[in-house]
């Protein structure tokens, strides 16, 4: 009863206070609950890609880190990934990137699936069909074409990685990430 006097003699102002207040509160669980169920997404597909890059053990899989520079129409950005990549099926990787930029501690969401082009020694490039996830709790994917050109480094286990990446259906948006790239796991 108390409550209900209490709304009565409230002015407008503190009437609108209350409904932001209420509001804004409202708004809070509701990212909180995009943000948890986009990061379960996220542990469950690296999980899982991991599990089957550990199945065989007939041909490398490995686990990298990177940093480095991306490049589109728009300005460039620096960006952190995490790359996983499956042993070879048919002559073609499947791998799982995920990226982040400096402006936003939701990751991008790469699959793709590369068969190898090109090889000169140890260097190699690789072409290919893949999804690109801007925001995984949207569950929606855009097609691309995807082309990497890996380059051994002198330091142990490191090396400089050129990724480009078009988008045929979105007005052929590309993009170009030129980045350094350390193995962290790799099982042959």
């Amino acid at each position: 009863m108390g409550r209900g006097k209490d709304r009565r003699h409230r002015t407008p102002r503190e009437a609108a206070n209350a409904l932001i207040l209420r509001k804004s509160n409202q708004n809070t669980i509701r990212m909180s609950k995009v943000f948890w169920s986009g990061i379960l997404l996220r542990v469950m597909c690296l999980t899982g890609l991991l599990w089957v890059a550990s199945a065989s053990d007939t041909h490398a899989q490995f686990a990298t880190m990177g940093g480095g520079v991306l490049t589109s129409r728009r300005a460039p950005q620096t960006v952190a990934e995490v790359h996983l990549e499956t042993p070879p099926f048919a002559s073609f990787r499947a791998y799982a990137t995920s990226s982040w930029t400096d402006k936003s501690w939701n990751p991008t969401f790469i699959t793709a699936a590369e068969r190898p082009v090109l090889r000169m020694g140890r260097a190699f490039t690789g072409f290919g069909p893949g999804l690109l996830w801007f925001k995984t709790d949207v569950y929606r994917a855009y097609p691309i074409l995807v082309s990497s050109t890996v380059i051994p480094l002198p330091i142990p286990r490191a090396s400089l990685v050129l990724i480009g990446s078009v988008q045929p259906f979105q007005d052929f948006e590309w993009s170009m990430l030129v980045k350094a790239g350390v193995t962290i796991w790799f099982r042959k």
